[in-house]
C-alpha cells in the first residue's frame, strides 16, 4: 500500500485540475507569491509548476511531461509555459521547442520502500522557443545539499491548498529534515500541482534551486490524495547536473567545464572554440586531437563530428552532395558554423565519403574520366563523369535513371542504360520498364498512394499516384494551390510561388497581396523561381543564375511541382519547361555514348 500511495500521489501532483477556483488560503500554511515570476506553471495534460533557470530553460518534474508507461516525453508543441500569479491572471505564454528528461520511461521509485527505492530521475527540462523576459532566472545550486539539513528553505508552487484547488502561486517555508543520495525531505509542505516546483536556498543574497518537487508519502492507514502528505520529497539537482548542463547548452548558455579541449565546445567560456586543435586534413593521433571532435555526451541532431582516421582529422560526408556537406562544420547547440574553404566530399567507393582539400578537374557530365577528381561533379562512374544516386530515390536529373537497385548507391545515367527495373520518378514508356511495373500519367515510374506520407521524401500523392516533387513550402514554385503544403499558389511577374492567404498587403510580411490561382496570397519578400535577381541573397532559394532566381536540385532536395531538374555544367538546377528545361521523358542530359556504354556493361554483367 505504501508503494501504491507514493505513485498515486506523484501522478496527482502532475494532474491538478485547471477548473478549480483559486484559493485565498495558503497551500500548506503558506502565503501568496505574486512577484516570483521565475516560478511558472505548465499547461498541457494537467497543471505542474516549474522554474526558469536560464533565459530559455525551465526545470520541472519528469512525471509532468512523461505519461505513466510511455517510453518518453510527448510532443513539445502540446506544452505551454505560462507566467503569472495564477491561471486566472496569465501575464505571458512561452512555447516549448524541446523536452529533455532522464533516460527511459517514468519510474519514480522501485521496491517496497518508496524513499529508499527512489532513483532521483523525476527531472525534466524544457527548452523555450524564445528567451524568457518576465523575470531573472533562478540558477541551480551545484554543490551537495547535506550542509543544509535543519535549515529553513523556501518552496514555491501552484498546487492545491488545504481547503481548495490549484492554480495560485504560493510560497511556504520548508525545513529540510534529511537528505538521501537522490532526494531532499520536508514535512507537510507540497500538494498536487506543486510538482516540478522549486525548493530554494538563499545564499549571499541570491536564490538557487536545490530540489524539484516530486512526491509525497503518507502514514499507514491514511487516505491517498490528502493535502498535504506527511512527508514530501524533492529530487536533488546536484545529482542531475549532466542533464541540466545539456539543457543549458541547448538553450544557448555556455557551461564552463575547465580547460579547453578539442570537442567543439567552448569549455572555458572565453569565446573561442578548440584553439590549437588540428583541422580537417591535418595529422592526428586520436579523435581528441581534432577540432570539433565528438563532445563528451550525445547531442541530438548534431552533424557528424570530426574524427581521426588513419592519422588524419576527417569529416564524414555524403558523396551524392559533394560540396554542401563539406562547406562548413556546425557547432554543437549554438547553430554557428565554421566555414571550410576548398574542401569537397571524396567518395569511399559508395555514397559515403570524407571531406578533403584538393583540386578537382573540369570534366563535364558525360566526359571521360578515370577518377572522381577528374570531374566537376566529383563522380566518375563507368569511365565517364556523372553524379551519384540511390536507387528508387528519384534524385537523378530529369530523363536520367539511377543505375542501382532500390536503396543501393549508384550512378545517374541516360535512360537507355537501364531498360527495366527503373525507380520512382524515372522516365518510362510502359510499366515493363519500371520496378513497380507501373508507368504513371506523367511518363515516370510510380506506385499507388492515398496520402503523401505513403510516397516518402521528395514525392507527393496526386490522383492516387506518387509523383516526383514534394509539395512546396512558402516561397517555392507551384502550378496550382494543390502543389502548396499551406496557403495557395500566387503569381508576381514571371514568378509563381506558394504563399499564405491574404485579403490585402497588411496581412503580409512583404506588404504585397497578389493574385493566386484560387485566392489572393502573400508574395515572398525575396525573389521566387524565375524572377529577376542581382545575387544569391535576393532569392528565396539563395541561388541566382543568369540574372534569374534558380534552385539547386541534388540528393537532398528534389524540384518542386511544375519544374524539372536539369544539368547546367557541374550544377543541376530546377527549371520550368518554358525556361528551356526538359521534362521527364525528354532528351537525356548525359551524352548518348554514356547510355550505350552503360547498357553494354549492365547486359554483360547480367549475362
Amino acid at each position: 500500500m505504501q508503494r501504491l500511495a507514493v505513485l498515486l500521489f506523484a501522478v496527482l501532483l502532475a494532474c491538478a485540475p485547471l477548473g478549480a477556483e483559486p484559493a485565498e488560503a495558503p497551500i500548506v500554511d503558506g502565503r501568496p507569491s505574486p512577484s516570483d515570476d521565475a516560478v511558472v506553471f505548465l499547461l498541457g495534460a494537467g497543471l505542474c509548476s516549474g522554474t526558469v533557470i536560464a533565459p530559455r530553460v525551465v526545470l520541472t518534474a519528469k512525471h509532468c511531461v512523461v505519461a505513466e508507461g510511455a517510453p518518453g516525453p510527448g510532443d513539445p508543441g502540446d506544452l505551454t509555459v505560462a507566467v503569472g500569479p495564477g491561471f486566472s491572471d496569465i501575464r505571458g505564454r512561452y512555447s516549448v521547442e524541446r523536452i529533455l528528461t532522464t533516460p527511459g520511461p517514468l519510474e519514480i521509485s522501485t521496491g517496497f520502500d518508496p524513499v529508499g527505492g527512489a532513483n532521483g530521475s523525476d527531472v525534466a527540462l524544457l527548452i523555450l522557443t524564445r528567451p524568457f523576459t518576465h523575470a531573472a532566472p533562478i540558477p541551480v545550486r551545484r554543490t551537495a545539499p547535506d550542509d543544509l539539513v535543519g535549515s529553513t528553505l523556501l518552496a514555491i508552487g501552484y498546487g492545491t491548498t488545504r481547503t481548495s484547488g490549484a492554480g495560485v502561486r504560493y510560497q511556504t517555508d520548508a525545513v529540510l529534515t534529511r537528505t538521501t543520495p537522490v532526494l531532499l525531505e520536508g514535512i507537510e509542505v507540497i500538494c498536487q500541482g506543486d510538482s516540478g516546483g522549486p525548493l530554494l536556498v538563499e545564499e549571499g543574497g541570491e536564490r538557487r534551486v536545490v530540489g524539484v518537487a516530486s512526491f509525497g508519502v503518507f502514514r499507514a492507514g491514511t487516505m491517498v490524495g490528502g493535502c498535504p502528505a506527511d512527508a514530501d520529497y524533492w529530487n536533488r539537482v546536484d545529482v542531475q547536473l549532466d542533464l541540466i548542463d545539456l539543457a543549458l547548452r541547448y538553450g544557448g548558455e555556455c557551461v564552463e567545464r575547465g580547460a579547453e579541449v578539442c570537442n567543439g565546445l567552448d569549455d572555458d567560456c572565453d569565446g573561442t572554440i578548440d584553439p590549437g586543435c588540428a583541422e580537417v586534413g591535418e595529422a592526428c593521433g586520436a579523435d581528441a586531437d581534432c577540432a570539433f571532435s565528438p563532445p563528451p555526451f550525445e547531442v541530438e541532431g548534431l552533424s557528424e563530428p570530426v574524427r581521426c582516421v588513419e592519422g588524419v582529422c576527417t569529416l564524414a560526408c555524403d558523396a551524392r552532395d559533394p560540396f554542401t556537406g563539406c562547406a562548413a562544420i556546425e557547432h554543437p547547440f549554438t547553430g554557428e558554423r565554421t566555414e571550410l574553404t576548398g574542401y569537397f566530399c571524396e567518395s569511399n567507393g559508395g555514397c559515403g565519403g570524407t571531406c578533403v582539400r584538393a583540386e578537382r578537374g573540369p570534366g563535364a557530365p558525360g566526359s571521360a574520366c578515370t577518377r572522381d577528381r577528374d570531374c566537376a561533379t566529383l563522380a566518375c562512374g563507368f569511365g565517364v563523369c556523372s553524379t551519384r544516386c540511390v536507387g528508387d530515390g528519384g534524385t537523378c536529373p530529369s530523363g536520367e535513371v539511377c543505375v542501382a537497385e532500390a536503396g543501393a548507391c549508384g550512378i545517374c545515367a541516360a535512360a537507355a542504360s537501364r531498360p527495366s527495373g527503373r525507380g520512382r520518378g524515372e522516365p518510362c514508356a510502359s510499366g515493363a520498364e519500371c520496378a513497380s511495373e507501373r508507368c504513371g500519367s506523367d511518363g515516370t515510374c510510380t506506385v499507388s498512394c492515398t496520402t503523401d506520407r505513403v510516397c516518402g521524401a521528395g514525392f507527393r500523392c496526386e490522383d492516387m499516384e506518387c509523383l516526383r516533387g514534394a509539395r512546396s513550402e512558402v516561397g517555392e514554385h507551384c502550378v496550382t494551390s494543390d502543389d502548396c503544403r499551406v496557403g495557395g499558389c500566387g503569381t508576381r511577374g514571371e514568378g509563381r510561388f506558394c504563399g499564405g492567404l491574404c485579403d490585402d498587403g497588411a496581412d503580409c510580411e512583404s506588404g504585397a497581396c497578389v493574385p493566386g490561382t484560387e485566392r489572393t496570397v502573400c508574395a515572398p519578400v525575396l525573389g521566387a523561381l524565375g524572377e529577376a535577381c542581382s545575387g544569391d541573397a535576393a532569392c528565396v532559394s539563395e541561388v541566382c543564375r543568369g540574372g534569374r532566381c534558380a534552385e539547386l536540385c541534388d540528393a537532398s532536395h528534389t524540384c518542386p511541382p511544375g519544374t524539372a531538374c536539369v544539368r547546367r555544367g557541374a550544377e543541376t538546377l530546377c527549371e520550368r519547361p518554358s525556361a528551356g528545361g526538359c521534362t521527364a521523358g525528354g532528351r537525356p542530359s548525359l551524352a548518348p555514348a554514356l547510355g550505350v556504354l552503360l547498357a553494354a556493361l549492365v547486359l554483360a554483367r547480367r549475362r
